[in-house]
């Protein structure tokens, strides 16, 4: 089937393929085992969590895709962070941008 990407200017293909986004700032490097939550309205991708360098890591990143440049940026979440993760799954459900919860 095709895959079809973007809200208001849809582009579908029979053929995807990996695009180079050619981002700026302190991007998530060489993790391994990360949650990925992408929040459609806001134009953001929230990575969290996952090995990096050999060690569990409990960073929250946001990727802001709404800008000409796509930029990443720390997400400094009011509350008591969740222990680091890593082979979890995130998911975000409803509008704007997603509020970090956790359960212990």
């Amino acid at each position: 089937g095709s895959v079809c990407t973007g809200a208001s200017d849809r582009v579908c293909s029979e053929d995807p393929a990996w695009t180079d986004l050619g981002g700026t700032g302190a991007g998530p490097g060489g993790i391994r085992a990360h949650s990925v939550a992408v929040a459609g309205e806001s134009g953001a991708v929230y990575v969290f969590g996952g090995f990096l360098e050999g060690a569990r890591s409990s960073r929250l990143l946001k990727l802001s895709l709404s800008t000409s440049v796509p930029f990443w940026s720390p997400v400094n979440a009011r509350g008591p962070a969740p222990g680091a993760l890593a082979h979890a799954a995130a998911a975000h459900v409803g509008r704007g941008s997603p509020q970090p919860h956790h359960r212990r």
